[in-house]
């Protein structure tokens, strides 16, 4: 469940890319996507946890916020990064979202890693320089708007679980992704609604409305699920280290399936963002093991 709804969130540039060929712009299908994953969301909040519906003022506008950084503002910058530079590149700059979790978790909530955790924070630095530098030019092969929105989307996406950290010692999961989905799709669809939205979305034929469907419910709503129920069942460091499926389906689908290309230098880039995230995960999974190790010592103890 777990490889199933990591490899599924690979996917959505494919959707994404066949959407902007229909005519879409990144806040359409941002738009779309978050709104009907939340649909989904609320269904089953409502059917199976009426309960954990009810929160206090605080913890909705804590909620709120989250979704405001961390759904609708990450969901508009990947998008746009997608748009400007192509799935594989998008996904390189995505993944500099270790480097941004590391520094922001020792400045936020004073975490402590290993230090291969700090090994893999420049290596970021560097593949993401490769990725979108021409060196025989020393200058961008890429937009500046493009390095910018894939920065920001990293920015946005370590952030929820940032963010993410402190809201679940109040609320339950599927509180979060619930309230956090609405407002995101609160405020992306209204964003898209004042550009034109939906002016662009009356004209696609049946076959583009199917895909827009799919990208909502295959790498949204079904992703989260399938990730959620797989977590419930193995331990969470296993999880963490599945879930690196997700770049290398993303990468492996923007150069086969739409035929992007890659020059050396950016295809080495690559490799080593991929290479960073996988420390991380490898580092989480030792610290996990430790914490676990270290309660079962003290349960023995007591």
């Amino acid at each position: 469940m777990i490889t199933l709804g990591a490899s599924a969130w690979g996917t959505l540039g494919v959707f994404a890319t066949t959407l902007y060929e229909a005519g879409l712009d990144p806040i359409d299908v941002a738009a779309a996507r978050v709104t009907v994953a939340w649909i989904g969301f609320a269904v089953i909040a409502v059917i199976f946890k009426p309960e954990n519906i009810r929160l206090t003022p605080r913890q909705r506008a804590l909620l709120a916020l989250h979704g405001l950084i961390a759904v609708a503002l990450y969901n508009l910058l990947y998008f746009g990064a997608i748009a400007q530079v192509g799935i594989a590149l998008a996904v390189a700059l995505l993944y500099s979202a270790p480097a941004w979790s590391a520094v922001l978790g020792y400045l936020l909530l004073r975490e402590r890693h290993p230090a291969r955790v700090y090994v893999a924070v420049p290596l970021t630095v560097m593949g993401v320089a490769l990725a979108v530098t021409n060196p025989a030019g020393f200058s961008l092969s890429v937009p500046t708007a493009g390095l910018l929105l894939g920065l920001g989307a990293a920015l946005a996406y370590a952030l929820f679980s940032i963010l993410g950290k402190l809201l679940l010692r109040d609320c339950a999961s599927s509180t979060m992704l619930l309230y956090s989905f609405g407002t995101g799709s609160f405020i992306l669809t209204a964003v898209a609604w004042l550009d034109g939205g939906g002016d662009r979305l009356i004209s696609m034929g049946p076959g583009d409305w199917l895909v827009l469907l799919a990208a909502g419910v295959f790498p949204t709503f079904l992703a989260y699920l399938a990730y959620t129920e797989g977590l419930r069942r193995i331990p969470a460091s296993l999880a963490t280290l599945l879930a690196a499926t997700e770049p290398v389906v993303a990468v492996a689908l923007g150069l086969v399936v739409t035929g992007e290309r890659l020059s050396v230098y950016q295809f080495s880039g690559v490799v080593l963002v991929l290479a960073a995230a996988a420390i991380g995960a490898i580092c989480r999974q030792e610290a996990n093991r430790a914490a676990a190790s270290s309660a079962t010592s003290r349960r023995g103890k007591s």
